[in-house]
């Protein structure tokens, strides 16, 4: 059994409300920053930390561009888990997905 039952109050586990809280709070901001630091270089210091600015900022750009497609990733993986590989899929597509107890519930109603 899942160690954590979804429900219509609580969409996320903890683990997956610390993730998103990173991602979209922290990651994604200082990697639309840095983009935008990058694409305007007159813009930014010239020197941060003893290292050129366009230099900090296209590594902090790429960093964190490694780091979206590493969450892309395994938003991919983890969509396959299910308990068939396209289960979950259905569920971003249709924005919701059964209970736990809805499916054990069909499971044991289904006839062998």
């Amino acid at each position: 059994p899942h160690p954590y039952q979804h429900s219509i109050e609580r969409k996320f586990n903890p683990l997956q409300k610390i993730t998103y809280t990173i991602v979209m709070y922290l990651i994604l901001p200082l990697m639309i920053i840095s983009g935008w630091a990058v694409f305007f270089p007159d813009k930014i210091p010239t020197e941060i930390l003893g290292v050129s600015g366009r230099l900090f900022y296209a590594l902090t750009h790429t960093f964190l561009g490694y780091l979206l497609g590493l969450f892309m990733m395994v938003h991919i993986y983890l969509g396959t888990t299910g308990s068939t590989p396209l289960e979950l899929y259905k569920g971003i597509i249709t924005g919701w997905v059964p209970a736990h107890e809805e499916v054990e519930q069909t499971r044991s109603d289904s006839p062998t």
